[in-house]
């Protein structure tokens, strides 16, 4: 459970990595490693700050080589954000395409922007 604000926190595990996405205009984090002692990994109840769950624990993985590969804000222009973290995952080890995560309208449009992926 987040402590501070009304932002969220979502993790999934991915195939070939870890992301973590903060709501509210935050940041999407993506690292092809976490290291056991990343809270993210503790199921468990707990009550943690923003911070620690974004940039702290970006920080506290970089001392054991496990820096995130990417991370970059939310901006809803021109696909970017879906653009960038399809990018990541590819780079990862995952095989995804503009078309498996977007609508059909969002992927003409999407195809319009940036052609065929």
């Amino acid at each position: 459970m987040v402590e501070d604000g009304d932002r969220s926190i979502i993790y999934a595990e991915l195939t070939h990595g870890h992301m973590i996405e903060g709501s509210h205009n935050c940041q999407i984090w993506f690292y092809r490693n976490l290291h056991d002692s990343a809270q993210v990994l503790q199921f468990g109840k707990q009550r943690v700050g923003y911070r620690s769950l974004t940039a702290g624990l970006n920080e506290k993985m970089y001392e054991y080589g496990c820096e995130a590969h990417d991370n970059f804000t939310h901006s809803p222009a021109n696909f970017s954000w879906q653009r960038r973290s399809i990018k990541a995952v590819n780079e990862l080890g995952g095989k995804i395409r503009a078309a498996d995560v977007l609508t059909e309208d969002d992927y003409q449009i999407y195809k319009r922007l940036y052609g065929v992926s």
